[in-house]
């Protein structure tokens, strides 16, 4: 199985990217992690650049209605603070614009599905973020999509037809 060398996960209030935490960095290979949060709801970065748990006080009004949180959870903090290597805070325009680009690929996602793709956009439109990040060019990245067109009708607005005639996200138990 091929190891990602960059994971990006939705950050909502911690508790799934702390599983991704504990499993990524139990062993020898140590991704880089990035958590993406909207923008005016980044509790996660807020905390972490505080030192502390911080609440981000609403209304979040984002079209990533899933990232619309305004405080971390606490039993997920303690492996947020030291288990994430990067967060991103992105905003509804660049949450669109992944949804356009997923589409493409016919990947019918929603916007909260689609942070992760918007957030490592705006991470690699950023020189000094391009910098400091390992050389990407040949790596295995890993973006999580959370969920797929909830709102059909938000769906059509921004990508320009229905999530039907785009695909169909399948799912795989093993």
């Amino acid at each position: 199985m091929v190891r990602p060398d960059l994971v990006v996960i939705p950050m909502r209030v911690g508790a799934f990217m702390a599983a991704a935490v504990t499993h990524y960095r139990s062993g020898q290979e140590r991704p880089v992690i990035v958590g993406v949060e909207q923008m005016d709801a980044n509790c996660v970065q807020v905390s972490a650049m505080a030192g502390e748990m911080t609440h981000v006080p609403g209304p979040h009004r984002s079209i990533m209605v899933g990232l619309n949180c305004g405080r971390p959870s606490l039993t997920a903090w303690p492996r947020l603070a030291s288990g994430i290597d990067w967060l991103v805070a992105t905003d509804d325009d660049w949450a669109r614009q992944a949804v356009r680009d997923l589409a493409e690929v016919a990947v019918a996602a929603g916007e909260t599905g689609a942070a992760c793709l918007a957030g490592f956009a705006a991470l690699m439109a950023d020189a000094d973020a391009r910098a400091e990040l390992p050389d990407l060019s040949k790596s295995t990245i890993l973006l999580v999509v959370t969920e797929g067109a909830t709102d059909p009708e938000a769906f059509e607005e921004i990508v320009g037809r229905s999530p039907e005639s785009v695909g169909r996200v399948l799912t795989a138990i093993s």
